[in-house]
């Protein structure tokens, strides 16, 4: 009778010391799978902090690291040639064969032959074009900011990295702590924009893969990385054109425009007209400097006079159908961990249309 009691009590035993020393792992790792899901589908994690690429799988676990390369230059991108890394959600919008690309990257060693390793993944970052994840011919650089503006990984990890990249996977790019005070500046039309180099992209690539429609030929001759574009490139004007939708069309601005075209009215632009919408600008007259200087000091003016009245007052959006998070920042000139902020009990994973939140 002992015997039985004796061998119940040690069965009761077993199972209870079981159940306690395995649940608590099995209960997080329970946890950890209930709790993403509510992702569905792998994406892209740039951190300009550690200078590092993560890649997720849809529950949230890390499929493979590699350390990057990034912009040189603090901040988020403001402009062509300011050689920052753009900072807010974006998507791959192409899958390009890069093997045969070239690049003169201006440091007196000439035109380097396969400087971007096998395969350009193209980011659709508007209003920029060009910025994209790629390989490197100076793999002593990687882990450091040393761009003009793309994510720069070692060939081998790039190679590693391609079977994973999707057409329109989600790739956010966060700043780093060093990156947040430039993000509140707001630059002034630069005296000399900086040199941006031209790699010759358009006529040696083709696309693997693309998540919207090929650019055209115009369009494509600054679809580079920012790594893009110093060599002269002129416009004619189409009718239906205004100088902001061309300056957009070429990634640039009505203010660069402008210093191109010093003689210009970009007010008033007649069909058959060219204009210049990348190059040098022509030497300046007296007076001509004079203008240029006058609508400089008009810009930082206006500038000024709009962050003032921005900061004088709260700015709200109401949610559309399609918007995110990275969308709505780039939209508003701010980061998405300064919109998380200013709204503390909204779900980012989970914005509705016809939501209203702040952004300033």
């Amino acid at each position: 009778m002992r015997a039985k009691e004796l061998t119940k009590y040690l069965l009761a035993a077993i199972v209870i010391f079981g159940i306690s020393a395995v649940s608590p792992r099995a209960l997080a790792q329970h946890n950890g799978s209930e709790g993403n899901k509510e992702h569905t589908e792998k994406y892209i994690i740039i951190s300009k902090e550690n200078l590092t690429l993560t890649l997720y799988d849809e529950r949230g676990v890390v499929v493979v690291q590699y350390p990057v390369a990034v912009g040189k230059n603090y901040g988020n991108k403001q402009h062509m040639g300011d050689y920052r890394t753009p900072e807010g959600e974006f998507y791959v919008q192409q899958i390009q064969e890069a093997s045969k690309w070239r690049h003169d990257f201006g440091d007196g060693l000439g035109v380097i032959e396969n400087c971007y390793g096998n395969w350009f993944i193209r980011l659709y970052t508007p209003p920029y074009k060009g910025i994209g994840i790629q390989g490197t011919h100076l793999p002593e650089l990687i882990g450091t900011r040393s761009t003009e503006g793309c994510i720069r990984l070692r060939n081998e990890d790039l190679d590693a990295l391609r079977p994973y990249i999707e057409l329109g996977m989600k790739v956010i790019i966060e700043p780093s702590q060093a990156d947040l005070p430039a993000d509140d500046e707001i630059t002034a039309l630069p005296e000399v924009e900086d040199k941006a180099d031209e790699s010759e992209a358009a006529e040696q690539s083709y696309s693997v893969a693309t998540a919207t429609p090929l650019p055209s030929a115009a369009e494509e001759d600054v679809a580079t990385d920012n790594d893009a574009g110093s060599e002269e490139l002129w416009h004619t004007v189409e009718d239906g054109d205004l100088v902001s939708k061309i300056a957009y069309k070429y990634g640039t601005s009505s203010q660069e425009i402008q210093r191109l075209n010093p003689t210009i009215n970009i007010d008033r632009i007649n069909i058959g007209q060219r204009i210049k919408v990348r190059g040098t600008p022509p030497e300046p007259q007296p007076t001509e400097l004079h203008i240029a200087t006058q609508q400089r000091e008009e810009i930082q003016t206006q500038q000024s006079t709009e962050a003032e009245r921005v900061a004088s007052k709260e700015l709200w959006h109401t949610i559309e159908d399609g918007d995110y998070l990275g969308k709505i920042a780039i939209r508003y000139n701010t980061t998405v961990r300064k919109i998380e902020a200013l709204n503390p009990g909204m779900d980012v994973d989970k914005i509705r249309a016809g939501e209203r939140i702040r952004v300033k």
